[in-house]
């Protein structure tokens, strides 16, 4: 699936490292492509009556396709508007210890919560096509949020964005600084992914059929849940220091070739898992 090693790739993309939103652009599009192929024909007519001709209203943030739907909620962050939603794309569950739900997500305003209320809005068919769209963007791409592991677990730095990394073999100073999230964000989706992406999708979409049924049980907490699993023993706790609770460290992590060959395959199983769950999500919304 890939001409180069998945530190390779890591390298490479390092020095063009990009905003640290979750899964990027690649990733998103790539889960809304493989939830799409798994919809019954009525929730896809359903979704591409809502996605067609760009009723968003958001300018430079069309909507033109359930593809483009998946990476919406991240594109009109700029606009002054939404700003309010931007804890909307994670739940910061504590790496240590034990918090409630109100103090996590307080007022609603965390991925769980704008995920229910989504799809809330989708069942009861309220609003208009404009307000409906908007729901099924958000929908679409808070699902696949909850599962990156640093969307759905956070140590008091901003889901690992205070934490600095380096990875071996590049010298000090060769590349800007980069930090976990954004690690595991987009780098590690590069690397999963790799060059061919044909490739990828038939990896990623084996790995589904051959888990559909045990991924699609449970509900959007029993999944952040899971994920926050991930972000403890491997997010957080397969760093080379291990980082001390409530404190971001001060020197940069080194974050070495076992760290990524360790994080890659679970990045490829929750880019699968989250397609799963995003069809069955739309296909109970649309029986």
């Amino acid at each position: 699936m890939r001409t180069l090693s998945s530190f390779g790739i890591i390298l490479a993309f390092l020095t063009f490292s990009s905003p640290a939103w979750a899964w990027g652009d690649r990733g998103h599009r790539m889960i809304a492509d493989l939830a799409y192929e798994r919809l019954t024909p009525h929730a896809r007519a359903a979704v591409d009556r809502l996605t067609s001709g760009d009723v968003t209203a958001s300018p430079g943030c069309g909507v033109n396709s359930f593809s483009d739907a998946s990476v919406w909620s991240d594109c009109v962050r700029h606009f002054p508007s939404y700003r309010n939603q931007s804890t909307w794309h994670y739940d910061d569950i504590p790496l240590c210890g034990v918090a409630s739900y109100a103090e996590y997500c307080a007022g609603g305003n965390c991925a769980t919560a704008a995920i229910a209320r989504a799809d809330r809005a989708l069942r009861e068919n309220r609003g208009s096509p404009r307000e409906q769209a908007r729901a099924l963007a958000r929908l679409v791409h808070f699902v696949g949020d909850i599962h990156q592991p640093l969307h759905a677990t956070d140590n008091a730095d901003r889901g690992g964005n205070k934490i600095r990394i380096r990875l071996d073999g590049i010298a000090d100073g060769a590349s800007p600084p980069a930090n976990l999230h954004a690690l595991w964000d987009t780098l590690l989706v590069d690397a999963a992914i790799g060059t061919d992406t044909y490739a990828a999708v038939s990896t990623l979409r084996a790995l589904g059929y051959s888990n559909a049924h045990a991924w699609s049980a449970g509900d959007v907490q029993s999944w952040i849940a899971e994920t926050r699993r991930l972000g403890v023993t491997l997010a957080y706790g397969s760093l080379p220091v291990q980082v001390s609770c409530g404190a971001a460290p001060t020197e940069p992590e080194r974050v070495d070739r076992r760290y990524v060959e360790a994080a890659v395959p679970a990045v490829r199983q929750q880019l699968a898992k989250a397609a799963v769950r995003l069809a069955s999500l739309l296909n109970a919304i649309y029986p």
